[in-house]
């Protein structure tokens, strides 16, 4: 529904704190191609169909003071065009979790909060592109959740690299329900020729492949004993 208590029109700004946005019909705040915060902080959200949606590029403004309770989808949809990372980004844990209905171009360095949760759409990926660079670090108590809108073994895509940047890293991740067989190679992590990225003290569950390593890509040595995985068809995938 394009239905909502505040549209940020096209080419639009809106600096928004300590504000509450509740009862709307569709979303709290919608925010289209070319709108912008210029600022963010510290707002509820409260009996809205979809809190937020938003574009990708508008993932910065977010912060972790800001509460969601009683809507619909207590999410905050990452919905339609400018789904690209073309600045540097870090991505905050929020009290909800991030839903992608499109897919992402990671073209910047993206780093990914402890604690935050990602949730993809069918056959969706996560595509850091030959530019770009993805540094998702969780911690044991706190890991970065990466998983699907359905819980279906291979619903989504996965994460893919296709850059050789040593900021690649999953570290104290959970990447479940990735793999799709519509992705680029079915691996719930997909490492494209070349390209290279650091998996350690992960979980990956619920894909046919776990990590797909193309030929010519490059994957630590110890991805196979340092991470678990679980109701995976195979662990490891090398292509020769």
């Amino acid at each position: 529904s394009d239905d909502a208590a505040i549209k940020l029109a096209p080419g639009s700004q809106l600096g928004i704190d300590h504000s509450t946005v509740r009862r709307a019909l569709g979303s709290g705040i919608y925010s289209m191609d070319d709108a912008d915060f210029s600022r963010f902080e510290a707002n509820h959200f409260d009996h809205t169909e979809t809190p937020l949606r938003l574009k990708a590029s508008d993932l910065v403004k977010m912060d972790a003071g800001s509460t969601f309770a009683d809507n619909t989808n207590n999410v905050v949809t990452v919905a339609h065009g400018e789904g690209n990372v073309k600045e540097t980004a870090l991505w905050r844990k929020l009290t909800v979790p991030y839903r992608f209905d499109g897919s992402v171009e990671v073209e910047a360095k993206l780093t990914i909060e402890a604690g935050a949760q990602l949730q993809f759409r069918e056959a969706l990926p996560l595509n850091v592109n030959s530019n770009g660079s993805l540094t998702a670090i969780g911690t044991a108590a706190d890991p970065i959740i990466f998983t699907a809108t359905d819980e279906t073994p291979g619903y989504w895509a996965g994460v893919f690299f296709e850059s050789k940047s040593s900021s690649n890293v999953l570290r104290n991740v959970e990447v479940r329900f990735g793999g799709s067989k519509s992705g680029a190679v079915g691996g719930a992590v997909g490492i494209t020729h070349g390209a290279s990225a650091t998996v350690q003290s992960s979980t990956i569950s619920s894909s046919p492949i776990g990590i797909y390593v193309a030929s010519e890509a490059t994957l630590n040595p110890d991805a196979s004993t340092s991470n678990q995985f679980k109701d995976v068809g195979q662990n490891i995938f090398t292509e020769r």
